[in-house]
């Protein structure tokens, strides 16, 4: 196999309860979860996403999103060509953390990957609290793209997904970051995972 047919790791990252795991769901299964479950452990799945210059495969890594797993997380975030970070639009709180995790992908990821916002459960709007336009103000300036999205509907679940897709696709290959840490705590070539 190829390296260009290689899935593609991507990490999904956000807090607890912002639905990382719903969305994966209704991607694989075409559902939604009628039971909520947290995730406590690192899952993965492979899936092959559709986009507008083709098909990419994803090994799509659904990490804990709880504070006590988070240096777990860190170890999936490492090799990612693609994040994305899930807020849940009716709580305001999971906006304000996305510094956070970008700082956690900026510390970590060996190359920077692409990185897009989804804003989960954009079905309940009556109990929304931020607008898109604040959360577009929010990422003002960091060049990330943001969908508004809902598991629960399917609602642009497949084009936060096949956008990544894209940007994958047409970006150039990964700049390192400018990180501060030495390159001695990166695995050996031995111990990378390929996806």
């Amino acid at each position: 196999m190829s390296e260009s047919e290689l899935p593609k790791r991507v990490v999904i990252l956000g807090d607890v309860s912002v639905g990382k795991t719903a969305l994966i769901t209704r991607l694989y299964q075409g559902s939604f979860p009628q039971e909520y479950k947290s995730t406590i452990t690192n899952d993965s799945y492979i899936h092959e996403i559709h986009h507008s210059d083709g098909v990419m495969k994803f090994c799509i890594f659904d990490t804990a999103g709880l504070e006590a797993f988070q240096s777990l997380s860190t170890v999936y975030i490492r090799e990612a060509i693609g994040i994305i970070i899930v807020v849940d639009v009716t709580v305001k709180k999971t906006l304000e953390k996305v510094d956070t995790w970008l700082s956690i992908v900026d510390k970590v990821c060996i190359k920077k990957p692409v990185i897009i916002i989804a804003g989960n459960k954009s079905d309940l709007e009556a109990e929304r609290e931020f607008s898109v336009a604040e959360a577009l103000s929010t990422f003002e300036g960091l060049s990330l793209p943001y969908f508004e999205c809902s598991a629960k509907t399917g609602q642009n679940v497949e084009s936060v997904f096949s956008t990544l897709a894209h940007l994958i696709y047409t970006s150039p290959l990964p700049e390192s970051f400018e990180i501060s840490h030495s390159t001695d705590s990166h695995p050996t070539q031995n111990e990378r995972c390929r996806c």
